[in-house]
């Protein structure tokens, strides 16, 4: 072999490395810190997906950035730190979803695991944001929290055996129906300022349930509302606790659903309790409506 022809080998050798230490070399950046997770440098990977994190990035390259963190913590076989990541995932992005072709079964069913167990809180989480941002007349902040209440009710990793979300998805659709019957009256009222001659008023509308704020109805009068006894082995977590019934036309309790917590186990017994409560149906013009009662419980 000549000289002339080691020299050229050595350097081809030599633009080789330069060319392959070139993402390390580099700028931080999400595509390089995905190529390096396929080329199984996973370390390399997540401290640049770690220093990416820190910049403060965009919502979609924010998710981009934890969701291979994820991938990288779980190919290095740290499950904890990786259940961490997903935690954060699905608490973030409630409605994100990972996709089967991303990633190996093992972690699709990891990222699965921890929604199932994340969904019924984000649930009740969301329900309470948007209720007390429809109270504060914040509507499209309700609206958006309600939605997500729907959505999360219906998701496919939603658990099947989860009461919860029923009682969610009543709640939640009788407070966008609020919402929606606002905005017609609201639309109605511009309309017939607009037109001349003013048309005909427009007919009243009809709520689905009504509340307290409601002066001209009557409230439900309980016939039996007995409250299930405090479990001996439980310790109180909070002196007081509230619950919200939605009472139909019947004077039965639809649904159920705790404003503020006492204790899990006992708020349980009562939600289950709740249901079979009866009253004498709210009352108004003479006619029996739907009525979101709120009650407060006090722990002994």
């Amino acid at each position: 072999m000549s000289a002339t022809t080691r020299l050229t080998i050595a350097w081809m050798i030599a633009a080789c490395l330069c060319g392959g230490s070139a993402i390390a070399a580099g700028e931080d950046s999400l595509p390089a810190a995905k190529e390096l997770y396929g080329a199984a440098a996973y370390h390399d990977a997540l401290d640049m997906l770690d220093r990416l994190k820190v910049t403060s990035p965009p919502a979609d390259a924010a998710l981009e950035i934890e969701k291979y963190r994820a991938f990288c913590l779980f190919a290095m076989g740290n499950t904890r730190d990786a259940t961490v990541s997903v935690t954060i995932i699905v608490t973030t992005w409630p409605r994100f979803r990972l996709d089967e072709r991303e990633a190996s079964p093992r972690v699709v069913a990891a990222f699965r695991e921890v929604r199932q167990a994340q969904l019924p809180a984000l649930a009740e989480q969301a329900y309470a944001r948007g209720r007390d941002a429809y109270e504060a007349s914040r509507t499209g902040e309700a609206v958006e929290q309600f939605r997500l209440v729907l959505d999360l009710a219906n998701d496919p990793d939603a658990p099947a055996d989860q009461p919860l979300f029923k009682d969610m998805r009543t709640l939640a659709s009788g407070f966008l129906d609020l919402v929606e019957a606002a905005k017609a009256a609201a639309d109605a009222k511009a309309a017939a300022i607009a037109e001349t001659p003013p048309p005909p008023a427009p007919a009243p509308v009809i709520k689905p349930y009504y509340t307290v704020d409601d002066a001209d109805v009557i409230r439900p009068v309980a016939i039996s509302q007995e409250l299930p006894p405090w479990p001996s082995s439980v310790r109180v977590v909070n002196a007081k606790g509230v619950i919200d019934l939605l009472i139909n036309q019947k004077g039965e309790v639809e649904a159920a659903t705790m404003r503020a917590h006492l204790h899990p186990e006992y708020d349980a017994l009562l939600v289950a309790r709740a249901k079979a409560w009866r009253y004498h149906p709210a009352m108004r013009n003479g006619e029996p409506v739907k009525y979101l009662k709120r009650i407060e419980i006090t722990a002994p």
